[in-house]
């Protein structure tokens, strides 16, 4: 789809949420008269996203998360908005410092590495001296590339780009790997088959490309090397920052998405694609903040969204269920969440479950259907048959927006358009059998996530055009 289709699809996104938060006790306009538009510029979006993804890994817990926190808060403060941090604590496996050191010809040289995720319980922590053993470079890591090395004892140099096959080096007696990352952004799947459930003792790092070529220079000379890897877990402070709009009613909207990010490598996660959809919030926020809403108004940007949803749950266990809630002055209307924002992606979905909660939903969430009706109704039979709407897309593509705009409000067990299991931050919203669903950019592949290579350089105002949500 090109740049104009997605960015009409994109207004349809804001002008959805404008009308569910409407600034009167009347809709805002009749399906004869055009709505408010929002417009939100690339280059705010680009703003944003440079400044999230330049802090350092946002894995919950790591100081550049804690930096986009408080980057977040004082954004929302700019906006004249009342900022509540929600403070709660999670377990998170956080690397100490890590390193290799190379060991020829009487010389030292030492090398920053970086732990690779746990397999599953087990941090694959090396005694405090490290792993030691001669270095050798296996390629892809493929069984064949293994052919007449001594791997029993040795530290095993292979390339990141090689998907499980570090397996490979464990069933050969060696005693750590070390992945030489590549130079470009590798797919999602590769940092997916660093590690496993099954929590076996296996010390794995991961070092830059430029690193890595010295490494391989290096293990030819007949180097040894001592891996060090310090990972532990770690129970850490973490925070949701909400900003709050307050409106003529308790009745409140909020509106929500992640700020946090996961890698492979959990010290190397600083992803520029993960920080689009927090961008977008802020300047939704921006926008609206200029409004006086009807009804109250949160603006809620979670961490922990890679640690089981942690963020999320803790969330609605603190204000779905706590006192404001019993004496009235809290009333969750609804909750949209804001997901992956995609610019190659083709269309948007609304979500209501993931691959988790589907499971424990489908025999027992009767009434979904009842439940969602009236926000079915709201978004096919009102606001995307609106004339405007309708005549711009078709005079740019010739087809209905609800072409593109497609819900997956069932109890039966769709995914939606992923191609990977995900996870939802409405999802411990909507098990409360509140309303609460997840818009996000549909048929998109996302490669870039998990990525320790930073992705910063495959974003520009130009990219992000193809999110830009008003054409005229």
């Amino acid at each position: 789809m090109g740049s104009r289709t997605k960015a009409l699809l994109l207004t349809a996104l804001i002008s959805l949420i404008t009308v569910l938060a409407s600034t009167t006790c009347q809709p805002p306009a009749s399906p004869e008269e055009p709505s408010s538009r929002i417009v939100i510029e690339p280059s705010a979006l680009m703003k944003h996203v440079k400044a999230l993804a330049s802090l350092g890994s946002r894995v919950t817990g790591y100081a550049g998360c804690k930096r986009a926190a408080d980057y977040i808060a004082d954004v929302l403060k700019g906006y004249g908005l009342k900022v509540v941090i929600h403070k709660y604590s999670a377990v998170v496996p956080f690397d100490e410092g890590s390193s290799v050191r190379v060991l020829i010809n009487g010389n030292k040289y030492t090398f920053t590495a970086y732990s690779i995720w746990p397999n599953g319980v087990n941090p694959s922590p090396t005694p405090p001296g490290g792993v030691r053993g001669p270095l050798i470079y296996v390629g892809r890591g493929r069984l064949k590339d293994f052919d007449g090395k001594d791997v029993d004892g040795a530290i095993v140099l292979m390339d990141y780009e090689s998907g499980d096959n570090w397996l490979n080096a464990v069933k050969l007696g060696a005693k750590a790997v070390i992945f030489i990352g590549p130079s470009h952004v590798p797919p999602y799947v590769e940092s997916l088959k660093k590690f496993l459930d099954t929590p076996i003792n296996f010390p794995r790092v991961y070092v830059t490309h430029e690193v890595g070529e010295r490494l391989k220079e290096l293990a030819k000379r007949g180097a040894e090397a001592v891996v060090i890897s310090r990972m532990r877990w770690r129970e850490v402070e973490a925070e949701n920052i909400i900003g709050i709009l307050k409106g003529e009613i308790p009745d409140t909207i909020l509106l929500t998405t992640h700020y946090d990010s996961w890698s492979a490598v959990p010290a190397l996660a600083s992803s520029a694609h993960e920080a689009i959809a927090p961008a977008y919030l802020l300047e939704l926020a921006k926008a609206l903040s200029r409004t006086k809403p009807y009804r109250t108004i949160w603006f809620v940007f979670f961490s922990g969204h890679w640690e089981a949803l942690v963020g999320p749950r803790e969330f609605v266990e603190r204000f779905y269920f706590g006192p404001e809630v019993a004496n009235g002055s809290f009333k969750p209307v609804m909750l949209i969440n804001i997901g992956d924002l995609d610019p190659e992606g083709t269309g948007l979905q609304l979500l209501r479950g993931g691959a988790g909660t589907l499971y424990a939903t489908t025999s027992n969430a009767g009434g979904i259907t009842l439940r969602y009706a009236w926000v079915v109704k709201k978004i096919f039979t009102e606001y995307l048959m609106n004339p405007e709407l309708r005549r711009e897309i078709k005079s740019l593509v010739g087809v209905e927006p609800s072409t593109y705009v497609r819900d997956y409000f069932t109890n039966l067990m769709y995914w939606g358009t992923e191609q990977f299991p995900y996870m939802l931050d409405s999802e411990p919203a909507e098990m409360t059998r509140g309303v609460a669903f997840t818009i996000q950019s549909a048929y998109a592949s996302k490669q870039w996530l998990g990525s320790p290579v930073s992705d910063l350089e495959e974003l520009s105002e130009e990219k992000l055009e193809l999110l830009k949500p008003q054409l005229v």
